[in-house]
């Protein structure tokens, strides 16, 4: 866990908020509200989600696409060279959703802000999403994304700064 008491407060916030804001069909589903140290611990790792944003001529456009929950935001990487880096640096207002089993879903309504290495929480972040892919890849994990950054394969960081935030389990 790499969020402070403030993220969790923060978090706690975001949730309630939400579920009190939802229609009723989505209140129903989601009503009993998680903990925001529960969500915390339900979203370690590597979360493969499906991310929507929307294409210049406002046409849906979503596809799977690693994400870690870091300091109670998700973050994701994508390609620079991905046709929807190009959508969310036009459009920024994105929607994530994530599920596992039957029961557990997650669903995020945000703004995806770039992170660059001016930003405090680049090194903790980079810091973790290294361990977490050296866990899932190796060793060589590291070396591979050493060659594809000296290839000018680059990619760009996004955290998702949540308008909205629905969990249950």
């Amino acid at each position: 866990m790499y969020e402070t008491s403030n993220d969790l407060v923060a978090l706690q916030t975001l949730l309630g908020e939400s579920l009190q804001s939802a229609g009723s069909h989505l209140a129903g589903m989601f009503e009993k509200p998680m903990a925001a140290a529960d969500v915390v611990a339900q979203l370690g790792g590597i979360l493969e989600v499906h991310f929507a944003t929307v294409t210049p001529t406002g046409a849906p456009f979503v596809a799977p696409i690693d994400a870690l929950f870091f300091r109670g935001k998700l973050w994701i990487g994508i390609p620079t060279a991905a046709v929807r880096t190009s959508f969310v640096r036009q459009e920024r207002r994105v929607s994530i959703s994530y599920t596992r089993g039957k029961s557990f879903a997650l669903i995020v309504h945000g703004i995806a802000v770039e992170v660059t290495e001016d930003d405090s929480q680049w090194k903790p972040y980079n810091a973790y999403s290294d361990r977490e892919y050296v866990k899932l890849y190796g060793e060589g994990f590291l070396d591979w994304a050493e060659q594809q950054k000296m290839q000018g394969l680059t990619g760009d960081m996004w955290r998702i700064d949540a308008k909205k935030m629905f969990v249950k389990e």
